[in-house]
């Protein structure tokens, strides 16, 4: 586990694993660096993986207000300690908005973007608007009671990502001031997906309840993979088919981006 010190002072913990190009992994919002652990030991082989604990998550510094910029400031950071020019970019949920906006003001850092189960027109959180939807049943309990309550509702193989989640709460288990803290650094955050001119590919669950409200297939040439057996986390709920669909895309020339 290596930990830098962003240009602000702020302290962000990260861990490094395996060989070949760079594919730095962002996590979604409230989770940690553990939600791909599982996922580095399916891909450490052909690349070599960093995963953060985002600023305000994990095991990283928490501090009491922060925004997008941060995080994508928090990437370039890590990305000048460790030498890296460019770098293949993976983000779930929160960490697909953080990962579009990076490529957005940095296009040159980034040689591929994935984008798991994520949006880029963000509005009202998509799980409070789920919370909404059901507010007969969770009516009383707090957030993260709430996602045990909806568990079902938001993941469609609930046996692996059960586990999974359990095993990412263990590792960093939120405060609801800190998890209220990170919700606010991206309310309401709309991502000019117009301007992104990188190769996409955009991997989404079937079961998804968050895909709503969405126009992240509007990347130019973006590749669209629905995954049928998937909710919310397909590299856990169809992990060797994502293992599969993410090398061949990332494998592929990368073609010369264009100048807009």
């Amino acid at each position: 586990m290596g930990e830098l010190i962003a240009r602000d002072g702020t302290h962000i913990v990260y861990e490094k694993h395996g060989n070949g190009k760079p594919l730095i992994m962002l996590h979604a919002l409230s989770m940690n660096l553990a939600t791909f652990h599982s996922t580095v030991q399916l891909l450490k082989d052909q690349y070599t993986t960093y995963t953060m604990d985002s600023r305000g998550h994990g095991k990283s510094e928490k501090p009491q207000s922060f925004s997008i910029q941060n995080h994508i400031d928090d990437i370039i950071d890590l990305m000048d300690s460790e030498g890296i020019e460019s770098a293949y970019i993976l983000g779930h949920d929160m960490g697909g908005v953080i990962a579009q906006e990076f490529a957005n003001q940095h296009p040159e850092k980034v040689e591929k973007l994935v984008i798991v189960s994520s949006i880029s027109n963000q509005g009202k959180q998509p799980f409070i608007k789920l919370i909404a939807k059901h507010r007969d049943i969770v009516a009383g309990f707090s957030k993260e009671e709430a996602m045990l309550i909806l568990f079902n509702e938001i993941f469609h193989d609930t046996n692996s990502t059960f586990k999974w989640y359990q095993e990412v709460k263990k590792y960093y288990r939120m405060s609801a001031e800190e998890d209220a803290i990170s919700v606010r650094s991206i309310n309401g955050i709309n991502i000019k997906v117009d301007n992104i001119n990188i190769p996409t590919l955009i991997v989404k669950g079937k079961y998804d309840p968050f895909d709503i409200d969405n126009v992240t297939e509007n990347i130019k040439s973006a590749q669209i993979e629905i995954f049928e057996h998937s909710g919310h986390a397909p590299f856990i709920e169809e992990s060797e088919k994502f293992k599969k669909v993410v090398s061949k895309f990332l494998n592929q020339n990368v073609r010369d981006k264009q100048v807009i």
